[in-house]
């Protein structure tokens, strides 16, 4: 499925992941939402896992035209549901957010090597969902 269509999915049923089988994680993800109300969804584009753990802490308006940020926006603003701004996303922060922890040096160095992996790999912001 590609973006076009996550995005339309994700506002006409209040959440992206509805049982969809994503082959970079080889298992479906999300549970069907079919009947919830939609006061009790929260439409987002961005949250603290997606820009904190990114490693550069990144936003949404960081990562594409400004156009396209505003579209979006005004997008989450406009569904039905409850809308969700992440930190400074209303004025564009410029500054990052960064993922922060106070982890022992063991730890530490395998939560990173997990991260690192794992946002290499592009799974944080978008893969194509494979609907089977």
């Amino acid at each position: 499925m590609g973006l076009r269509k996550e995005l339309l999915s994700a506002v006409k049923y209040g959440f992206l992941y509805q049982g969809q089988w994503y082959s970079w994680q080889k298992q479906r993800r999300g549970t069907p939402t079919f009947g919830t109300k939609p006061a009790a969804m929260v439409m987002f584009l961005q949250n603290h896992d997606q820009v904190a753990n990114s490693g550069r802490g990144l936003r949404v308006h960081q990562l594409t035209s400004p156009g396209v940020a505003r579209a979006l926006a005004a997008a989450v603003i406009a569904v039905t549901g409850n809308a969700m701004l992440f930190q400074g996303e209303e004025f564009a922060a410029s500054s990052p957010f960064l993922f922060f922890a106070d982890h022992k040096p063991e730890l530490a160095k395998m939560v990173g090597k997990a991260e690192r992996s794992f946002y290499r790999s592009g799974a944080a912001w978008h893969r194509p969902i494979e609907v089977r």
